[in-house]
């Protein structure tokens, strides 16, 4: 499992120090600075069926000191059969990596020390903030956020891979708030 962990982490130094290349197709961060507020889905395979469950999203995301940009998340769980919403809100500060279109998050760890590494890149018209935690039992879990502009606002697809396996996917349609 080490082994597994040096390649990963060689292989993230290779995306921090490396990164995307700019090209002409891929939007800069500040296209993507606003709010955004929508409606996202849960889908997840149970034994016998599957749930989904309904999540109000909000999104916002701006300017910081430099070429630097924060990103606020927040996420309002309204599960199928229960009374109680449950609400969920994370911040992020992207600092520039020195290479165009990725930064590194503020907050970013060690993966060996189990502190999750993050970081974020842009791909033509779509902003990816990837997590990569390495679990007590050295298993890798990495999730993803796909934040896509689209004429109204932004699709947004989030991905969460544990063990190998696809364990979580949110896909969602935001509106940008004027």
């Amino acid at each position: 499992m080490r082994c597994v962990a040096i390649a990963l982490l060689g292989w993230m130094s290779l995306v921090l120090l490396g990164g995307p290349a700019a090209t002409a197709e891929n939007m800069s961060i500040s296209e993507f600075y606003g709010n955004y507020v929508g409606v996202g889905v849960k889908a997840r395979k149970q034994k016998s069926f599957s749930a989904i469950n309904k999540r109000d999203l909000d999104v916002t995301i701006k300017a910081a000191a430099g070429d630097a940009f924060s990103l606020k998340w927040t996420t309002v769980i309204a599960p199928r059969y229960a009374a109680k919403k449950r609400t969920r809100t994370a911040t992020m500060l992207f600092l520039p990596s020195g290479s165009p279109n990725l930064w590194k998050a503020k907050e970013s760890g060690d993966l060996l020390a189990g502190k999750p590494v993050v970081w974020a890149h842009i791909s033509g018209a779509s902003l990816f903030v990837n997590i990569a935690v390495l679990g007590a039992d050295g298993g890798l879990a990495s999730s993803v956020y796909k934040r896509t502009l689209t004429k109204d606002g932004m699709s947004v697809m989030f991905q969460r891979v544990r063990g190998g396996r696809r364990d979580r996917i949110v896909t969602g349609v935001l509106s940008r708030k004027k």
